[in-house]
């Protein structure tokens, strides 16, 4: 193609700025190793990898700035320059290879003058190798790099068999970048942009989980588990029972971990997605891949087929306008946990030798991201949990990959029984025994050594200001309220209320911010005898009215600072 200058795709733009933001940082590292269960012909390995580099573009891609922005060409030849090492005399060979792996991918490369991808090959013992390939993010994704390691695997099993490789041809830069001109020129683009707007307006989660984003990548830590084999055979068994693909059974038994760990009744997710639509992208390395919001509904006593259909359902609905890039969604989405499940089958063969791949790339991790893979039909099942550490309490990372195999291998008894067909999602259990002790017996354990101070609220409220009248009940804001001045302003508004019909089976709303008012409005509901609904000024307008229109309550306490506030 010569050195024709070239704009940059949409995900590769993303992440050029992205980086420029973050200097330094390694948000943006996949990276693998194959482990080749063979020996291994170092120098016809060395040249598959470079025929593969020369038959991918990608992977010669130069960068550079201009006055228009940062632009790319194809280099006629980029050395695939693959780092070779003997380790079988080291004690601990494996590990060896993994700390020079993880040390490359920590490592940024400057992308004005350095590949943007590294391999290595490490040598265990006599049939034992791994082969390492790490890229930037602005080159390739995981979808790319499969295709480029069949192709390595390809064209070195042909040569140490002696045959000739089929021919193959991967797409090229502009032809994509062609494509992508006429998508957002077209129609399509437009009933994207449209269907992702109808998506955010009508989407139940839109007030839950949107955690801050935070950028440092030395907050990221992985928690791996392994599924075992039989209950990742019991689950493919469920899902052929069930009549839906393994995927959308692993995105709905996630999402009932996500809407039981969250407390609410819908799972809000983001799903990677390969924006791969037509034949070119799907034949082609690059960088394309996209993410896309996903919401999943479970109110109570929906069964696990009715989350399997709906999972499959908004999956499908989703999945036609997935070019439709994901960093306009997040900017008016907020952040969600990444859940990303891997079922395509990994099983490649050097000369004949089997493969098993490990994952081990850096990436930018927001808050969390849940990845769930096999790498062959009949394998375990992988997760992993990647954490951003500044959102999540110190013990809870450890905790949450444990919490979701719980739900799978609830799900993988039901295979092959009757009960399958009607077993309500609710009773998929997160908690461990140990963890159902703590909250059902050790927090409720509320007991009072003084039976005397037994009671309801008001009723111990009212016994504590009897006996210290004069003591300060609440200070806000510099404002202070005794404990008879308290008292005195709950009985006036509780007597309010009950005058207007407030009492047992009545319902009262009560919106205000935090305040003395708020600690009095609620104090006197109860004493009126009806029970309080508490809304949080801070929502959005159609929330709060969709909270008044579900209570229907007999009245509602506000104040004029939050009705000046348009809510």
């Amino acid at each position: 193609m010569g050195n024709s200058l070239l704009p940059l795709l949409a995900a590769q733009s993303g992440i050029w700025y992205a980086q420029k933001l973050a200097v330094g940082e390694p948000l943006f590292r996949p990276g693998e190793y194959l482990e080749i269960h063979g020996p291994v012909d170092t120098l016809a390995f060395r040249a598959a990898l470079q025929q593969a580099v020369d038959e991918s573009e990608t992977l010669r891609l130069k960068f550079l700035e201009s006055a228009d922005g940062p632009m790319q060409y194809v280099a006629p030849h980029v050395d695939a320059d693959v780092h070779v090492a003997d380790l079988s005399a080291l004690p601990d060979p494996r590990t060896a290879a993994e700390r020079w792996m993880n040390e490359d991918l920590g490592r940024v490369p400057d992308l004005l003058t350095e590949r943007p991808f590294s391999f290595a090959l490490f040598r265990l013992s006599a049939d034992r190798h791994l082969w390492y390939h790490g890229y930037h993010h602005i080159v390739m994704d995981g979808f790319g790099a499969a295709l480029f390691a069949r192709r390595v695997a390809e064209l070195y099993t042909a040569a140490v068999g002696g045959a000739a490789a089929a021919e193959r041809r991967f797409g090229g830069i502009a032809d994509l970048l062609l494509e992508e001109k006429e998508y957002d020129c077209s129609d399509r683009f437009g009933q994207d942009e449209e269907f992702w707007r109808r998506e955010r307006d009508a989407d139940p989660a839109r007030e839950h989980g949107n955690w801050p984003p935070l950028a440092a990548a030395s907050d990221f830590e992985r928690f791996t588990t392994t599924v075992p084999a039989d209950v990742a055979a019991a689950l493919r068994t469920l899902s052929a029972d069930l009549d839906v693909s393994l995927s959308r059974l692993l995105i709905g038994l996630t999402g009932r971990h996500l809407q039981a760990t969250s407390g609410t009744r819908c799972a809000a997710m983001e799903l990677p997605v390969t924006a791969r639509t037509t034949p070119l992208a799907r034949s082609t390395p690059a960088m394309m891949m996209n993410g896309v919001p996903l919401t999943l509904t479970l109110p109570p006593g929906i069964t696990l087929p009715e989350l399997l259909r709906h999972t499959a359902d908004r999956v499908r609905n989703v999945l036609p306008h997935q070019r439709f890039r994901g960093e306009f969604l997040r900017r008016a989405g907020g952040l969600r946990p990444v859940v990303n499940v891997m079922t395509f089958d990994y099983s490649l063969t050097f000369g004949g030798h089997p493969v098993t791949a490990h994952n081990i790339s850096k990436r930018r991790i927001e808050g969390l991201s849940i990845s769930a893979y096999t790498r062959t039909a009949d394998g375990p099942l992988l997760v992993d949990f990647d954490v951003n550490r500044g959102l999540l309490e110190a013990d809870e990372p450890a905790a949450q990959p444990q919490r979701l195999v719980r739900v799978l291998e609830q799900a993988a008894e039901l295979a092959g029984t009757a009960e399958h067909t009607s077993f309500p999602v609710d009773g998929l259990d997160v908690l461990s025994a140990g963890e159902r002790s703590l909250v059902l017996e050790d927090w409720n354990d509320t007991a009072l050594a003084d039976a005397a101070g037994a009671g309801q609220v008001v009723e111990r409220f009212e016994a504590w200001a009897a006996r210290t009248p004069d003591a300060v009940a609440v200070s806000c804001g510099g404002r202070e309220l005794t404990y008879r001045e308290l008292a005195a302003d709950v009985d006036r508004l509780a007597g309010h209320l009950q005058a207007r019909g407030a009492g047992p089976e009545r319902l009262v709303a009560v919106a205000l911010p935090r305040s003395p008012e708020l600690l009095t409005a609620l104090l006197a509901v109860l004493k009126s005898g009806a029970a309080y609904v508490p809304v949080d000024p801070g929502y959005p307008a159609e929330r709060i009215a969709g909270v008044l229109a579900d209570a229907a309550p007999h009245a509602v306490l506000t104040c004029r600072e939050v009705l000046d506030a348009d809510t």
